[in-house]
């Protein structure tokens, strides 16, 4: 009984946080762990969204968010969006967020388990990562009624060292540009239909 009543829970609570970044009207405190191409988009495009949300970044890439903002630049018509998030270096005991979604590969998501599990003030963390292995080692580390595993629909592959090509809903093909000192990210203005999306 108690897991059903758990699973329950953790559905309810899945249904309302995707209502609030789908548009509902109450909005979120949110905090993106991870600065890749991935964790930058989210942020950036949650922020238009108009939630608050800030972006654990470190070294020069928290410089470079810090000064620059999300740069978003139209592959089709070459229109610049900047996008300044909050931008924090660590995520300390005492934060409360409404979610932390960590945007990591795996490898890079162990050594910060003991932070999150640290943290007791934020309800919900999501892991929006691929992990063939499952959520028993998060489950273990934060206690099952805080992990969420929701499908991100979107990777991300390298082109070359300043390139990563993302991939998002039906495999429609974005790519996003990271450059040194500006850490723009390149979209199309509208991303091709599934039916033209096969690339």
């Amino acid at each position: 009984m108690d897991t059903l009543l758990s699973s329950h829970s953790k559905t309810n609570r899945l249904l309302q946080l995707r209502h609030m970044l789908g548009g509902g009207q109450e909005k979120l405190n949110i905090l993106v762990y991870g600065a890749g191409v991935l964790g930058s988009l989210c942020a950036a495009r949650l922020h238009q969204a108009g939630h608050t949300v800030s972006i654990l970044a470190r070294g020069q890439r928290n410089i470079d968010l810090r000064q620059h903002g999300v740069v978003l630049e139209n592959a089709l018509t070459g229109e610049l969006d900047t996008i300044f998030v909050s931008v924090v270096d660590q995520l300390n005991v005492d934060d409360a967020y409404d979610l932390v979604m960590v945007i990591m590969r795996k490898n890079q998501v162990l050594p910060i388990l003991p932070t999150l599990a640290a943290n007791q003030h934020t309800p919900t963390i999501a892991f929006l990562g691929n992990n063939a292995a499952g959520s028993d080692v998060y489950v273990q580390a934060l206690g099952r009624e805080r992990v969420l595993l929701p499908c991100a629909r979107a990777t991300s592959s390298p082109i070359s060292p300043d390139r990563m090509a993302v991939f998002q809903s039906c495999w429609a093909k974005l790519t996003a540009v990271c450059r040194p000192g500006c850490g723009r990210l390149l979209l199309p203005s509208k991303a091709p239909s599934c039916a033209s999306a096969s690339a």
